[in-house]
């Protein structure tokens, strides 16, 4: 009678696995005796842990996702600020030439032609020439000046350009004029700058 009981009760603790459990017993606890309730268990505690790392991983991508949203909105802001910034400073456009900072004229561009010399630099005479004009006379030491260093550019670029002797002599002395003049200008500079400080 005891030894029926014995089975009985083994029978009611340990139920009898299926081959295919007994290998995944196997696998996971080679010493140990898994029961089908244990091994029950253990798969669930597995199915837990991995629909919490999906979780993980969902949540994380999720919030990857946010903070680059976050990121392009901000950036998109800034760029309208920017562009409400360049509207606000910007002047009317008139032509399409670059605008150095801090100029209130452009580059290649006759904004004003009632302002505008004609600028000659092929040779020496030719700049003394344009030096020489009423139109260029007439305007402001600081826009004489511009002009000047217009002019001595120019020469100055041509000269460089020039391949043929004769050619780069006459345009060397015309660079050379422009140059002196252009010295002569900004020694004039500063002998204004230094009456107004007296001032």
């Amino acid at each position: 009678m005891e030894k029926i009981k014995e089975k009985r009760i083994s029978k009611s603790v340990k139920p009898k696995l299926s081959p295919k459990q007994k290998a995944i017993a196997v696998l996971t606890h080679p010493k140990d005796e898994i029961d089908a309730g244990d091994l029950a268990v253990l798969r669930k505690r597995k199915k837990l842990k991995n629909k919490k790392a999906k979780k993980k991983d969902e949540s994380h991508l999720i919030e990857v996702k946010i903070d680059t949203l976050i990121k392009e909105v901000l950036e998109r802001l800034d760029e309208r600020k920017r562009k409400k910034k360049k509207r606000k400073t910007r002047d009317p456009k008139v032509g399409t030439g670059k605008k150095p900072p801090g100029s209130s004229r452009r580059l290649y561009t006759d904004e004003d032609p009632s302002d505008t010399v004609p600028v000659e630099f092929s040779s020496a005479a030719a700049v003394r020439r344009t030096f020489a004009r009423k139109d260029f006379k007439s305007k402001s030491h600081k826009r004489q000046s511009q002009i000047i260093n217009l002019v001595h550019q120019r020469a100055r670029a041509a000269y460089k350009n020039a391949k043929d002797p004769k050619t780069k002599a006459r345009l060397k002395r015309a660079f050379k004029y422009a140059e002196t003049r252009k010295e002569a200008s900004k020694k004039k500079t500063k002998r204004l700058q230094k009456s107004k400080k007296k001032r």
